[in-house]
């Protein structure tokens, strides 16, 4: 049986694989959208995780009593969660309306003026991380400059994209990748905040000319593009101490040199940290050990902000007391954050009741931000702030998610408002232009496919007039995928 449902978690994986390529292909969700960054971290932290230990005796540092009972309730679990999701996520409820009243714009700025906004906007994430050390101020600045170096990634990305086999082009997305990374790893411990500019950049690739490439083109690029940003996110999890909370860029380079080992790093990350195997030892221990912590995640994402010296009674967060729980020996329990998995966070705080819910939730969640994207996807000043958090995305189901959530919120609106108002700035003042989609689909055959037309001009001209053409057939096939799937 314990082997039995490991190779049903990992065919779940696959299932849930093949249904971001359908739906992608069907031109229901595009492929790299929150939804699908959400789902891999599910696929990464709650099932292949889960499925490694049962493929074997059971080994945890949470073990359990009756490893194959646990096993298929949890596989269960993961399964209705998975259901409500998509739902959820397909119905859109009044997130969809919601995502629909917020600002948006549809400008595009000129190339030039985007290489210089990402030179600016990667300073600006070194500043704001490095320099603001105001309490409470400093911890939302931190947020807000990873959004930052994100962008810049993802305008470089956006700018590459165009011209993927320039090397100047592929020399200035490189350097705006490594100072970003510089900036977001200075005294940090984290992978979400490197692995956040690493899926910017690939983000602003994708909605700049991916999105209309044959298969066989973008997926070539899209792994080309994604060898950079993964090695590096390899070396570096290979290479970071959890004694060494507060290396400086320097330090982490040299550890990085010293100790760094691709294939580690690959394994490491794979692994998805044991999240799997809490998430199942709190399936087995609540409520019969501990009782219920009723719908505790979408109470404490409300009070994170909110700081202790302020709050003295404010809620701790689960995995906090992880540690302390399970009686984990040889550690700094005070200290020691475990992650418990989107299901163990359900396990804990209502059992099944929970498990549907925050399925619901979390479809929901991820539609509006999809939403805001499908509102004007020939912008980057609309489509890369959405991008700007990636990290915290993927870890929503590694836990703690509600700080995670917020993260993600928090960093996500505070860019989008910058940029939205920088729009109209630069669009009084001549260096953008609002989108003249439906002049340039007006010409062409509407029957035909945006891709055939969009390679067809990118392939013969580099230049801006290909650009803008790619970018109204993109707009005429956004409106309708929305009328088509508008249910």
């Amino acid at each position: 049986m314990q082997t039995a449902v490991a190779l049903y978690l990992v065919l779940l994986s696959g299932i849930v694989c093949i249904i971001m390529m359908r739906d992608h292909i069907r031109g229901r969700t595009e492929l790299l959208s929150v939804r699908n960054f959400a789902l891999l971290g599910f696929i990464v932290f709650q099932l292949t995780s889960a499925a490694i230990p049962l493929f074997k005796p059971f080994v945890s540092r949470f073990p359990l009593t009756d490893v194959e009972g646990v096993a298929l309730s949890y596989a269960t679990r993961c399964t209705l969660f998975l259901i409500c999701l998509f739902l959820f996520y397909r119905w859109g409820l009044i997130v969809r309306k919601a995502a629909r009243s917020i600002p948006t714009t549809t400008a595009i700025p000129s190339e030039a003026f985007m290489l210089i906004v990402a030179v600016i906007l990667m300073m600006m994430a070194l500043t704001l991380r490095a320099l603001v050390k105001v309490p409470l101020v400093g911890v939302l600045a931190d947020y807000v400059g990873v959004a930052f170096a994100s962008i810049a990634c993802g305008i470089a990305g956006w700018t590459w994209a165009k011209r993927f086999l320039n090397p100047v082009a592929a020399a200035y997305a490189i350097m705006i990748f490594l100072g970003s990374s510089a900036s977001v790893i200075f005294g940090s411990f984290g992978r979400r905040s490197l692995l956040a500019v690493g899926c910017g950049m690939l983000w602003g690739m994708y909605y700049s000319r991916w999105r209309y490439s044959n298969p066989t083109r973008m997926i070539t690029q899209m792994i080309v593009a994604a060898a950079i940003p993964t090695i590096a996110l390899a070396l570096y999890t290979s290479a970071r101490s959890s004694r060494e909370h507060d290396r400086g860029v320097l330090q982490h380079v040299q550890a990085i040199a010293r100790e760094g080992n691709v294939l580690d790093g690959f394994a490491l990350l794979l692994d998805g940290q044991g999240t799997g195997a809490t998430s199942m030892w709190l399936v087995e221990n609540y409520p019969d050990i501990y009782p219920y912590r009723w719908f505790h995640t979408p109470k404490y994402f409300l009070v994170f902000p909110i700081p202790r010296a302020v709050w003295e009674g404010k809620p701790d967060a689960l995995s906090q007391r992880l540690a302390e729980d399970g009686n984990i020996q040889g550690v700094d329990r005070s200290r020691l954050k475990i992650g418990p998995g989107i299901i163990g966070h359900a396990a804990a705080e209502g059992g099944w009741i929970a498990t549907l819910f925050y399925g619901a939730l979390m479809g929901l969640f991820l539609r509006f931000f999809d939403e805001l994207v499908a509102k004007s996807p020939v912008s980057p000043f609309a489509v890369l702030p959405v991008g700007a958090a990636l990290g915290q995305i993927i870890g929503l189901s590694r836990g703690e998610t509600a700080p995670f959530a917020f993260n993600y919120v928090f960093g996500v609106l505070g860019s989008y408002v910058t940029l939205i108002i920088v729009s109209r700035v630069v669009i009084r003042i001549g260096l953008a232009r609002p989108s003249d989609a439906a002049t340039n689909a007006d010409h062409h055959d509407p029957g035909a496919h945006p891709n055939e037309h969009a390679d067809h001009y990118a392939g013969e001209y580099d230049n801006e007039y290909a650009d803008a053409y790619a970018d109204g057939y993109d707009q005429t096939q956004d409106d309708h995928d929305h009328r088509r799937h508008a249910g």
